[in-house]
């Protein structure tokens, strides 16, 4: 047990390598993350005059609010950069905390399956930058761990304590908080029915006693549950459109959510899935010995029903609950070994499969380390605009290569963009409006742009970057609104490479109303225009 703890313990300090060995970790929302916690701090600070010319804070029920809360404590400390790093760090550890903590409460013998998330750590959702969701997948694992300890048991405290959690998952995300509900709720079915096969017959104050003992705890769930219906009775709704079998079946077999940068990771992700399905076997085996109903088995109920919703549940709940079905696939595979963890398994299959998961893990890093250095000096690159940027202004950045530069014009990377957010840097350590701010124009955050100066009303209305720059028009604010847009910075097109329509407009008024103040050395990927007088 401490053997196996302090490995672990290395392992995952391991894996806060990616983090500090550059000088930039790059995900795509982080930015806007930090930028937005810059605009609430200030808020609580006493206030810029151009951020309340331009933004207001809007609180809402949607939960989503832990990493900004998180954020603004750490940006009041350090500067934006680091405070990115230590949340970071923070959520590794927390999420592999969570896994230790989930695996000792379901078999303290099976810590060695515990190793197992080190592939899912450093997800495509960590990439992303959904800070918020990811954190909220390892509070999810505490919420379960803790159930599953203190299930049956009778105390206020132990209800107060998971009350709270579930309040604290569901300021994380609701999809975590839906995901801890659906998980308990199986728990607590199969204990209820396995309490019924022991009695074997109908007693009304066996009922009564069994009601209160599993059924009791769930109203620790009530809080939570009330904020995200009235938060969900704001959405536009929900999508119920079926991807078709092979597609759903493919984000399973593939472990899609864990492939970030490259199309080869998808090799890594079927190794993933191959080692999970490798040590269910014997964990089915080992079940098929003995069939036994056991409270732990509300695990693979739970299994069955994520797989089911990553098939058939809805992919959009309102206009910001995107990748619903991908997101499931990844609770998917931590409750399904959860549940494998609960059975009798060789020691020696464990071992096997906690250094197998680690070399994936570490292959992962290996095959992405490039990638991240070419980031990180393209990221320094853009970042070196940020001294001719004045304080009190307004910054619309404008990329031609969201997924990072490439010469060739291909992605470098694929499966998310470091470049689309990445204004926010810029923006998070001195009072500097963001004009791409998507979350600012996003109800799910507290933040929010004063609609007679929202740029996506009046200077553009694309939220990606790369449609944006074709649409965008520098003098669209109205004169009474008193919005402008002071510097504009050109990320990915080379000097000398304006082409033809759509980019005529943007050109002439970039000619006509600003002067090109900055150009990045080397490769001038970069072009800072501030606006004349």
């Amino acid at each position: 047990m401490k053997s196996s703890f302090k490995l672990f313990c290395v392992v995952v300090l391991l894996h806060l390598l990616p983090i500090w060995v550059f000088r930039y970790f790059a995900t795509q929302d982080g930015p806007s993350h930090l930028h937005n916690s810059r605009v609430m701090l200030d808020y609580l600070s006493g206030g810029s005059p151009i951020f309340r010319q331009y933004y207001e804070v809007r609180p809402n029920l949607g939960g989503n609010v832990l990493s900004q809360v998180a954020l603004i404590a750490l940006t009041s400390v350090t500067p934006p950069r680091f405070a990115d790093k230590v949340f970071l760090t923070f959520y590794v550890i927390l999420m592999s905390s969570g896994f230790w903590y989930a695996i000792g409460a379901v078999g303290s013998e099976a810590r060695a399956l515990s190793f197992l998330i080190f592939p899912f750590v450093y997800s495509v959702w960590i990439h992303l930058g959904l800070y918020n969701f990811c954190s909220g997948i390892a509070v999810f694992l505490f919420v379960i761990g803790y159930f599953i300890r203190h299930q049956g048991k009778r105390d206020f405290r132990s209800n107060l304590t998971l009350a709270l959690l579930f309040l604290v998952t569901y300021a994380t995300h609701i999809t975590a908080f839906c995901a801890a509900v659906l998980v308990v709720g199986a728990l607590t079915i199969v204990a209820v029915h396995q309490d019924w096969s022991i009695r074997g017959q109908w007693d009304r104050r066996f009922l009564w006693e069994s009601v209160h003992l599993h059924l009791m705890p769930l109203t620790a769930i009530l809080p939570g549950a009330l904020l995200a219906l009235l938060f969900l009775g704001h959405s536009s709704g929900s999508r119920l459109s079926f991807d078709g079998v092979w597609i759903s079946a493919w984000r399973i077999y593939s472990v899609a959510p864990l492939v970030s940068v490259s199309d080869r990771e998808f090799l890594l992700g079927k190794a993933v899935a191959l080692l999970v399905a490798c040590v269910a076997m014997f964990a089915v085996y080992s079940k098929r010995r003995d069939l036994r109903l056991r409270r732990q088995d509300g695990l693979l109920l739970a299994t069955f029903t994520f797989l089911t919703l990553s098939f058939f549940g809805p992919d959009t709940i309102g206009s910001d609950g995107v990748y619903i079905r991908m997101r499931v696939v990844s609770y998917f595979y931590l409750v399904l070994i959860l549940w494998m963890a609960a059975q009798t398994i060789p020691a020696s299959v464990r071992k096997i499969a906690a250094v197998a998961a680690v070399s994936i893990s570490v292959l992962l890093f290996v095959s992405r380390v490039s990638a991240y250095a070419e980031l990180d000096r393209q990221i320094r690159e853009y970042v070196s605009a940020g001294p001719y940027i004045q304080p009190g202004s307004t910054l619309l950045p404008l990329s031609y290569a969201s997924y990072g530069y490439e010469p060739t014009g291909e992605k470098l990377v694929k499966r998310y963009l470091p470049f689309e957010h990445i204004g926010g840097l810029l923006a998070a350590d001195k009072p500097v409006v963001d004009l791409s701010n998507y979350e600012a124009d996003t109800y799910s955050f507290w933040t929010s742009y004063r609609p007679p100066v929202n740029p996506f009303h009046f200077v553009d209305k694309e939220k990606r970057s790369n449609g944006r720059a074709s649409q965008a028009d520098l003098s669209g604010f109205p004169p009474e609104s008193g919005g402008r847009v002071d510097y504009v910075l050109i990320w990915g097109l080379e000097a000398n490479a304006w082409r033809s329509p759509p980019f005529d407009r943007l050109h002439q008024q970039l000619h006509e109303a600003y002067d090109l103040i900055y150009v990045s050395p080397n490769r001038h990927l970069v072009q800072l225009y501030r606006r004349k007088n």
